[in-house]
């Protein structure tokens, strides 16, 4: 199989770190970051605006907001709503607590899917991409392929530290770790693209690493597969 160079994918569940490090990584390589998490919520913006039934989900009406919605990449990556920034609301409690089901609807997939793969082809020099399926669905021919994970209770700890930098209403601990593991059954155990490590990719712990020596090793390997 030829392997696309230009393309580096980052895996794993929520509070891996998988964002703030594809993010650091395309920092120091000049490259594009592609956070597909953003536009998984963004749909879920769409849908909540859309007034749609959450519990349980109506998923045709949640399927044409998203259809509706206006929903696309900018040149930089940046998600965009026809109904104008969702940047604010992006990590908010609301869709944070929705994003799951929605997620999970095979059509809303098949709106995104297109979109994140079109844009792999057309970012320069490359596109660093993260989310929960770029090495097994979207991008499984991308040469640099990681996958990161940490402990339950340390990823619980880094969501509560986002939110609390945020401004936002914080969880106990107990039930932060609660909120995650329930993300991470959803996540793995769902019917379409559901979240799981690719044969032949990178693993790594980041459980005790920080945030700068998970992105230089990430860079070392990435330069060490490109080396003739």
């Amino acid at each position: 199989m030829n392997r696309i160079a230009t393309i580096i994918t980052i895996d794993g569940p929520a509070g891996s770190g998988k964002t703030s490090v594809a993010e650091a990584v395309a920092h120091e390589l000049r490259w594009v970051f592609l956070n597909t998490g953003a536009m998984y919520r963004a749909a879920t913006i769409a849908v909540l605006d859309a007034g749609v039934r959450m519990e349980p989900l109506d998923v045709p009406a949640a399927i044409a907001a998203v259809r509706a919605s206006g929903l696309r990449l900018d040149d930089r990556g940046v998600v965009h709503l026809r109904a104008g920034d969702v940047a604010a609301r992006l990590m908010s409690d609301d869709v944070s607590r929705h994003v799951s089901p929605v997620s999970q609807i095979p059509e809303v997939r098949a709106m995104l899917t297109p979109m994140q793969r079109e844009f792999g082809v057309r970012a320069r020099p490359g596109v660093v991409a993260e989310g929960r399926d770029m090495a097994t669905v979207v991008f499984p021919d991308a040469l640099h392929r990681f996958y990161l994970d940490a402990k339950l209770e340390e990823r619980a700890r880094r969501h509560l530290h986002r939110m609390t930098k945020k401004g936002m209403a914080a969880p106990t601990l107990d039930d932060a770790i609660r909120d995650i593991a329930l993300r991470d059954h959803k996540d793995s155990t769902r019917a379409v693209a559901p979240l799981k490590r690719a044969e032949g990719v990178c693993e790594l712990d980041t459980t005790v690493w920080t945030l700068d020596a998970t992105v230089a090793h990430i860079l070392e390997h990435v330069r060490a597969e490109d080396s003739p």
